[in-house]
């Protein structure tokens, strides 16, 4: 989890522990927040899509599309190195009773699709938990896209909040598909301080272990730059990680 520390100005910096990162905010403001999507929202956007099933194959990548969904997002690339245009999306339920003061709080699902030699599209991986709805009214919409590239996927989020932190930023998170599964091999992201302009970059090769951060202060501008090498661990699949990341 993404931590704030108190570097010696007294200036708070973010701090990775362990593999899990997420954009912290103050006990208050998530007690406040968790009031407000409890009486504007209803439900737990979340538990819609925990309850939705996707079909194992279909013709086209429009039939995964369950009725009340839409494509937010789509690429296409080739993901398991057989020379053929794979294809991952973002699923988003348009329930009107969640559009709640210009934010649409509707849930968002993340489904990566196989061609197949027959020429149809298996469903290979899917998250319902790695794509946050934009639901925190006060943060900007944390999603900021898919790619793929290189024969991995990536997904992007945007960290801004208008009251309990004053960190802006940004992180992406790197998927490889082995051993029959996406699994997260890499992490990078990079914040600032709105205030302090205080930065901090950190890039985590979950391969191999090796983490890099490094750090810039307003007042000299001298980057410093760190390197930690840890021992690897079990690379995790996709479906196993859940909104620890935003």
């Amino acid at each position: 989890m993404l931590r704030l520390s108190q570097s010696q100005s007294g200036t708070s910096m973010p701090q990775v522990q362990g593999e899990s990162i997420s954009f912290v905010r103050h006990t208050m403001i998530r007690a406040i927040v968790a009031l407000l999507l409890l009486t504007a929202f209803g439900a737990n956007s979340a538990d819609i899509a925990l309850a939705l099933r996707l079909p194992a194959s279909a013709n086209s990548v429009e039939k995964f599309v369950p009725s009340g969904w839409e494509i937010e997002s789509k690429v296409s690339g080739d993901l398991n190195h057989d020379g053929k245009a794979d294809t991952a999306i973002v699923l988003r339920k348009m329930d009107q009773t969640l559009f709640i003061d210009g934010r649409n709080g509707n849930p968002r699902i993340l489904a990566v699709m196989f061609s197949s030699p027959a020429g149809h599209y298996d469903l290979i991986s899917h998250s319902k938990t790695l794509i946050p709805a934009d639901d925190d009214p006060l943060m900007e919409d944390r999603f900021s896209g898919i790619d793929i590239r290189k024969g991995n996927l990536y997904v992007a989020y945007h960290y801004w909040a208008s009251a309990g932190s004053w960190y802006t930023g940004n992180a992406t998170l790197t998927f490889r598909f082995q051993e029959e599964c996406f699994r997260l091999i890499g992490y990078d992201a990079n914040f600032m301080h709105r205030a302090s302009l205080d930065e901090s970059n950190t890039s985590i090769n979950y391969v191999t272990g090796k983490e890099i951060r490094t750090t810039a202060g307003n007042e000299d501008r001298r980057r410093r730059t760190s390197v930690k090498s840890n021992d690897p661990k079990p690379l995790r699949c996709m479906r196993e990680i859940g909104n620890e990341f935003w």
